[in-house]
C-alpha cells in the first residue's frame, strides 16, 4: 500500500463515512465502540467530507491514514478498504472498485448516508448513549 499513488490510494475509500463517526475505546479491553454522532464536517447524504482538503486543519483529532501505522488500523470499520487490504483480506463485493458503481456502498446500506446526527447537536458527555452496532455491515 506504501507504493500506491495519491490517486489510488483516494480511489480505495468507497465513501461509506463510518471512519467519520466519533468512537470510544473501552479502555480495559481495547475494544472500539462506534456512535451515530458524526464529525461536524461530514456531509451527511454523500458520505463523505465537506472539507477533505483542510479536514486536518479544521479536526484536530482527524488523522491522514498515509501518516498512520496499518497496525493501528483496528479502529476502522471491518468493511474498510485500508483496512481490508492492509490485512491481505480482498474488497466487499459492494465496493466501487469491484461493482464499478460508486452508488452500490449505498444501496448495500453499508454507508452512514442519512442515519448519524452531528456532533455538535449534542453534549459529548452523552456520546455514549448514541453507541451503534450496524457498522461492519
Amino acid at each position: 500500500m506504501n507504493e500506491l499513488s495519491t490517486q489510488q490510494w483516494e480511489s480505495l475509500c468507497d465513501g461509506c463515512g463510518k471512519c467519520c463517526l466519533n468512537k470510544l475505546e473501552d479502555e480495559d479491553t481495547g475494544e472500539i465502540y462506534y456512535t451515530s454522532v458524526a464529525c461536524q464536517l461530514l456531509d451527511h447524504s454523500s458520505g463523505r467530507c465537506s472539507d477533505y482538503k483542510n479536514r486536518l486543519k479544521r479536526v484536530p483529532d482527524c488523522l491522514d491514514l498515509r501518516q498512520t501505522s496499518p497496525e493501528s488500523y483496528h479502529w476502522l470499520p471491518a468493511t474498510c478498504a485500508y483496512r481490508l487490504l492492509a490485512a491481505g483480506e480482498d474488497l466487499p463485493e459492494w465496493h466501487h472498485l469491484k461493482s464499478a458503481d460508486p452508488m452500490q456502498v449505498h444501496r448495500a446500506t453499508c454507508t452512514v448516508k442519512h442515519r448519524v446526527i452531528c456532533e455538535t447537536t449534542i453534549d459529548p458527555e452523552q456520546l455514549e448513549d448514541h453507541i451503534i452496532a450496524w457498522t461492519d455491515r
